[in-house]
Parts: C-alpha cells; sequence; structure tokens
C-alpha cells in the first residue's frame, strides 16, 4: 500500500484515457538452501513481468527483470540473495513520464513472529546503453539493516526525435536473512523458515500508477 500512496501523491499531471494493465508476478524459489553453501555454485532463478498501458492510438510497457542467486551459510545460520533487477520502457511520445522508481520490502513468516532481515546493500545505475535516467540514491526508509529501500530516478536528456523514450535502469543487492537456527540451538539448520521479497517498479508522472511487479517467496524445502 505504501507504494500506490506514494504514486498517487507523486504523478499529479493526469493524462485522461490512461489505460494501464499492471501486472504482479507471483513466483517461487522451492529447495534445500543447505546444498547451496557457496557463492560460486548458488541456487540460481530468473524471473520476468511486462506490464502494458495505452493512451489514445500509442501503446507502451514497462518491464522488469530479476534474476536471483541464492546460497547458504551454515556457519552463521544466513541465507544471502544476490539480486539484479533490469528495469527497462518503451514509452510512446504522447507520454511524458518524469522519472522511474524502484522499491524492496519483504514479508517474513516463522514460528518466532520475527521480521529477521540480517543486513542489505544495494546501488542503483543507468541500464546501458540507455543514458537518459540520473543516477539514483538508494534510501533506507527504516534505517540500520530493515527493509525496505527505494531509488527515484529522473529522465534527462529526452529528445522529441525518437519514436519512442526508451528508459533502462539497474538496481543489484545483496539480501541477508537469519534463519531460525540463528536464535535457538534446538532449532535445525534446515528450519529455514519463509520470506518474500516484494520488487516493484513503477512510473512517475503520468497522474496515475503505472508499475511491474515480482513477488518472489524464499522457501526452504530440506
Amino acid at each position: 500500500m505504501s507504494v500506490f500512496s506514494y504514486l498517487s501523491i507523486a504523478d499529479k499531471k493526469p493524462y485522461f484515457g490512461l489505460i494501464t494493465d499492471n501486472k504482479i508476478s507471483n513466483e517461487t524459489i522451492s529447495a534445500n538452501f543447505a546444498n547451496y553453501t557457496s557463492t560460486y555454485s548458488p541456487l540460481k532463478s530468473t524471473f520476468d513481468v511486462v506490464s502494458g498501458f495505452y493512451y489514445h492510438n500509442s501503446s507502451s510497457n514497462l518491464t522488469m527483470n530479476a534474476f536471483l542467486y541464492v546460497y547458504f551459510d551454515p556457519v552463521q545460520s544466513i541465507v544471502d540473495v544476490d539480486i539484479a533487477l533490469n528495469v527497462t520502457s518503451n514509452v510512446s511520445l504522447s507520454l511524458r513520464p518524469t522519472g522511474i522508481q524502484v522499491t524492496v520490502t519483504n514479508t517474513w513468516s516463522n514460528s518466532l513472529n520475527i521480521d529477521n532481515v540480517a543486513s542489505w546493500i544495494a546501488s542503483a545505475f543507468p541500464l546501458k546503453p540507455y543514458s537518459n535516467v540520473s543516477t539514483p540514491q538508494v534510501n533506507s526508509e527504516t534505517g540500520g539493516a530493515g527493509l525496505p529501500f527505494k531509488t527515484d530516478s529522473k529522465l534527462i536528456n529526452q529528445t522529441i526525435s525518437a519514436h519512442v523514450t526508451q528508459i533502462g535502469l539497474r538496481v543489484d543487492m545483496h539480501y541477508e536473512y537469519f534463519t531460525l537456527s540463528h536464535y535457538a540451538y534446538n532449532f535445525s539448520g534446515a528450519n529455514i523458515g519463509e520470506d518474500t521479497l516484494h520488487f516493484t517498479a513503477s512510473l512517475q508522472g503520468l497522474g496515475k500508477p503505472v508499475y511491474a511487479k515480482i513477488n518472489v517467496l524464499l522457501m526452504n524445502s530440506g
């Protein structure tokens, strides 16, 4: 809800007749994470989502590709996830978005009822060969180790000579969360619990929410 609340405030310019086909993709990574204990041979997964939006006789799209590499640290009882998000958009010249935002949040589920994000680091930058997105700052809304985080980029160097506005943004992230065995020795290392990551990419300045979202459930099956 926080994403949509922000959009309702940020997107003030109306485009009457804009139709959106905002897509949400729900995915699951299910495996015995204890079998993947090396950064050199992690569990690899790729997910994609494409949202379309239409204005009068023109069509546009917003795409997010999520690459996740999961491995387990049995010494510290931590699940490590390396994440790469590629966000691209082809926008008709009849629409003039002002920026692009990427947010990441998480939902934790276990018998201890603890939201146990150990740490995260992230960086964001224009996705080559695109050069019309400003390099954003990555901000934590909660501070410390907790999620969520969001990054905002402005659209720059837009020209009217192109047929479409092409946008590209990359977010890299390393995310860690504690397993149940971190809190009590009587838990086995395989009793990891479940964590869901929520990735949302949204265009700003179009008067209504235009977004693509991927939810990934990390579920240990060991």
